[in-house]
């Protein structure tokens, strides 16, 4: 396991220990109003695989839970008190469906529709074109725009001349879809080809990955917990083995339970300085790291609209999302428009709630 240098740029945080009254997330009475929430789905993957819990934690509110395919677009929504993105993963199947994507969050974004997260962040986080942004905590990147003509001398942020691997990336995507790995010459042979159907983002290859890709989880503007993410164990030269994370590739996850106090520092700056741009806080954040021996802790990814937020590695995590979203739905009216049409209303009486079957439709 790699030595992390202490970092002298930021003081890390004082994390005060949490007993486990503090641990426990009470009940909720806002339950009593039966909310009808949609998960936001996708054709083949309706629920994502940690989804079991936050559906448990809505249901002992006595809130019912439904999937909802964007694909559909917002009319399937209609009837909902509630939306939250979930798992629509196939949006990176191919640009066109990115643009279709796209517009449904435009689609939300004009609705009355209270959505986790909102419309507006997530068409913020769509294209990670925001990542210049947060520049001084990222690998060197070079961003691309489909359609444009290629230029290797666009590629000096990189130092080509140093040689090495390099990663391609597709600015908007999701799951390691379409991330590249090539050395010089397969990536200059690579770019122009993809430039012509979508824009890129492209780093120098980092081996501190094999280390580990630290992601961090935020619920309601606090830190709630961390899990590390690594690729396959392999003999083979780091150069040559599989480098990606995700379990389709073979990854593991392990609950991380002491993070680094400087990536926990780089974490809360992060969400500090992106919640002051969008001028509004996550309902909900994956900020996702790694470690380089040159840069230090590096950014990868700010992950607000379909990503996993490893409730199966802390299952308090889902109750306590769970308990943002009543909150929220009962008393921010300027987020939900519609609280005072239901407070004019007789609350409806909550039924007894059938077991739900994971995965099966409701």
């Amino acid at each position: 396991m790699t030595q992390y240098p202490k970092t002298n740029f930021i003081d890390p945080p004082q994390v005060t220990p949490i007993s486990l009254s503090q641990r426990i997330v009470p009940p909720c009475s806002s339950g009593k109003r039966g909310f009808k929430i949609g998960f936001i789905g996708n054709n083949e993957t309706p629920f994502a695989p940690d989804d079991a819990l936050l559906i448990a934690a809505l249901q002992e509110q006595g809130c019912k839970v439904v999937e909802v395919n964007w694909h559909h677009g917002i009319e399937a929504a209609l009837d909902l008190d509630a939306l939250l993105m979930r798992s629509a993963w196939d949006l990176a199947d191919s640009p066109v469906l990115a643009q279709r994507f796209e517009h449904y969050l435009n689609s939300l974004e004009q609705s009355d529709i209270p959505v986790f997260n909102s419309a507006r962040l997530m068409l913020w986080g769509l294209d990670k074109f925001y990542l210049r942004l947060f520049r001084e905590a990222t690998l060197p990147t070079v961003y691309l725009n489909a359609g444009s003509s290629f230029h290797p001398a666009s590629l000096a942020p990189l130092n080509l001349e140093q040689g090495g691997h390099f990663i391609i990336k597709p600015r908007i995507g999701c799951n390691a879809v379409g991330v590249e790995k090539h050395d010089l010459v397969g990536m200059l042979e690579s770019i122009p080809r993809r430039l012509r159907q979508e824009s890129l983002l492209v780093q120098p290859f980092e081996p501190g990955v094999f280390e580990g890709e630290l992601s961090m989880i935020y619920i309601a503007g606090r830190f709630s917990h961390a899990v590390l993410k690594k690729p396959p164990a392999s003999e083979e030269s780091d150069l040559e083995r599989e480098f990606r994370v995700q379990s389709d590739y073979g990854g593991t996850v392990e609950r991380f339970r002491n993070p680094d106090p400087a990536a926990i520092a780089l974490g809360e700056l992060l969400f500090a300085k992106m919640s002051e741009l969008i001028e509004t806080t996550p309902d909900y954040l994956r900020v996702d790291l790694i470690f380089s021996q040159t840069f230090g802790w590096c950014l990868i990814e700010l992950s607000m609209l379909e990503e996993t937020l490893y409730f199966e590695e802390e299952s308090l995590a889902a109750y306590r999302l769970a308990r943002h979203v009543i909150q929220r739905l009962l008393h921010d009216e300027q987020f939900n428009p519609r609280i005072s049409l239901k407070l004019l209303s007789p609350a409806p009486q909550v039924q007894a709630q059938p077991e739900y079957v994971f995965g099966l439709n409701e």
